[in-house]
């Protein structure tokens, strides 16, 4: 991938830099985004960021049907998978709304 490429694996600077900066371990790791609950409106979304942004299918997982599927996922089999549970509350485009929450699982 890109990110070992550029900057190595877990062992290397990669590592180092993950040390500093707990985000970017995520990105060397490539844990994925997913998103709740299975709506029109956040396909919708999803489709118009893998249009817009040409690395978001790198990072985008799937869409959870509801946001406690998506809690049960990441605190199971997919606790190594998952970054953030991205739970759009409210959106509508044309109101500009987007209420949304992250859901992270994540310790020190």
């Amino acid at each position: 991938r890109f990110s070992k490429q550029v900057l190595g694996d877990a062992s290397g600077l990669a590592g180092v830099a993950s040390s500093f900066a707990p985000s970017l371990d995520n990105a060397i790791r490539q844990r994925k985004l997913a998103f709740a609950p299975d709506t029109p409106e956040v396909r919708q979304m999803i489709a118009g960021l893998n249009e817009s942004h040409v690395f978001f299918g790198e990072y985008f997982y799937r869409i959870f049907g509801s946001e406690q599927e998506g809690v049960d996922y990441a605190l199971g089999p997919g606790a190594d998978q998952l970054w953030a549970l991205i739970v759009v509350n409210a959106l509508n485009v044309s109101g500009d709304v987007f209420d949304y929450t992250i859901r992270m699982n994540q310790t020190a």
